[in-house]
């Protein structure tokens, strides 16, 4: 096809790429077990919780949960978004759900490491300073 964008229909029995193929069961236990760490980071967190990271957990768990329930239900899960880029894989709206969460994320991460290391570089510089 010429088009950018289509739509088709794939019965994925693994995860991502193909990877665990016809592993339904142990892929659903591994999701079960992210979204209970999730909602535990999420309870014990001393911090407070930004209603943005609030939104892209909430995201990320729905991606998981769908996927999940498909993987359950069917013993598959129906990706059927073709993006006629390069080999790109076929997807589903859940995997949008799980991929853009957990890139925003990493990214605001980086960010948070990469600040608080010039700030300690700072201190370090200060300090020297009034010797």
């Amino acid at each position: 096809p010429d088009g950018f964008l289509y739509l088709t229909i794939v019965k994925n029995r693994g995860a991502a790429f193909g990877l665990f193929d016809n592993s339904s069961m142990f892929l659903v236990v591994a999701a079960l077990l992210v979204i209970l760490y999730i909602v535990f980071y999420v309870l014990t967190s001393k911090l407070f919780i930004s209603e943005k990271k609030g939104m892209l957990l909430s995201a990320l768990c729905a991606g998981i949960i769908g996927n999940a329930f498909e993987r359950y239900y069917y013993g598959f899960v129906l990706d059927f978004i073709k993006v006629n880029l390069w080999n790109f894989p076929v997807f589903n709206i859940n995997d949008i759900l799980i991929t853009v969460p957990v890139f925003i994320l990493i990214i605001e991460i980086i960010i948070q490491k990469k600040d608080e290391y010039f700030n300690d570089k700072e201190v370090e510089e200060d300090i020297y300073l009034d010797e």
